[in-house]
């Protein structure tokens, strides 16, 4: 498919007879596709992803039935190197065959899509990149569905890691780009064996497999350098302190969001306390409240020092809001 064969071959429900789990492409390659539990659902230039008609064909695929032999929990936020350097830490074959299901949330999450092209028409992918949409995604849920394979599969597949997004609501995906996770759970089938089925087309018979598309395949799956159309919640982008500064505003505005709340709840006390005559400050109150949060906070690395700065500056505010309310 790399060098431009791209007319539909295999019917999905043929597909979905060799395994429930898997990635591929459309005929005349609108999209991406993800095979998952069974189903198939196509991710569409504009971005829109429908589960497919078994009626219609694929141009490319991988598939098989998914069977985890080895899970894996992180326990702390990654970005897509520092995924794939655990997977590779647990991956130790390198000439190995796995088929890897990542479920959860993601801060961020960018994907692409390539639009459609004409019948018989065979333009490589690696020319058509600046053709691709970009999606992002971020606070993202759902499920990544792909293979790491060894280097000898290259030119049939994609050597090293390739994976599609499908959302939780089926209606988001794409080929994944780059990603920030949050809470993510892994899952892992070590394969033991593949078969091919070639096309029976005069396209595919005069097909030229002599050149050779190392490079092509690299800037394909990494989505090349130019990223011409995006689409999505956000700007694209790929630094790592990037990625952590957004997410650390949007943790920023929950916290503002929050303590907004917070107020609104005390000034409700605080016109409770003027209808029944109690005094604002309740120091027995306060006192209870920091010492759970200082425990809390604890747990979490948080130092007493900080907590009892934060909540008397909190505090304060409450005790403000509360007197501004009997004047």
């Amino acid at each position: 498919m790399i060098g431009g064969l791209y007319d539909g071959i295999y019917p999905y429900g043929t597909l979905k007879q060799h395994g429930n789990f898997g990635l591929g492409a459309p005929a005349l390659l609108d999209g991406e596709l993800i095979i998952f539990n069974g189903k198939i659902y196509q991710t569409q230039h504009t971005g829109k992803t429908v589960e497919v008609n078994d009626k219609q064909l694929a141009s490319f695929a991988m598939v098989n039935y998914f069977h985890p032999s080895i899970k894996i929990t992180p326990d702390k936020p990654m970005n897509k190197a520092a995924l794939f350097h655990l997977l590779d830490s647990v991956l130790t074959n390198v000439n190995g065959m796995y088929a890897i299901h990542i479920n959860g949330t993601f801060s961020m999450l960018k994907t692409r899509a390539f639009p459609p092209v004409k019948e018989h028409q065979h333009t490589p992918l690696a020319d058509m990149l600046s053709l691709q949409h970009f999606f992002t995604y971020n606070s993202a849920q759902g499920d990544l569905v792909g293979y790491r394979l060894p280097v000898f599969m290259d030119n049939t597949n994609i050597s090293g890691y390739h994976f599609h997004f499908l959302s939780a609501q089926k209606n988001e995906g794409g080929h994944m780009i780059d990603l920030l996770t949050d809470h993510i759970q892994i899952e892992i089938d070590v394969l033991d064996s593949y078969s091919v089925q070639v096309p029976a087309t005069s396209d595919y018979e005069h097909f030229d497999f002599k050149k050779n598309r190392e490079e092509d395949i690299k800037s394909v799956e990494r989505g090349g350098k130019a990223q011409a159309q995006t689409q999505g919640s956000a700007t694209p982008q790929t630094d790592t302190m990037t990625l952590y500064r957004d997410k650390i505003d949007q943790l920023d505005k929950q916290i503002v969001q929050l303590l907004g709340e917070r107020m609104e709840a005390a000034r409700a006390i605080g016109t409770y306390k003027m209808a029944h005559k109690i005094g604002v400050v309740q120091s027995n109150r306060f006192n209870e409240v920091l010492q759970r949060a200082i425990a809390e906070g604890k747990q979490l690395q948080l130092s007493e020092e900080f907590i009892k700065k934060l909540y008397e500056d909190v505090h304060a505010e409450s005790v403000r809001q509360q007197e501004a309310l009997k004047k």
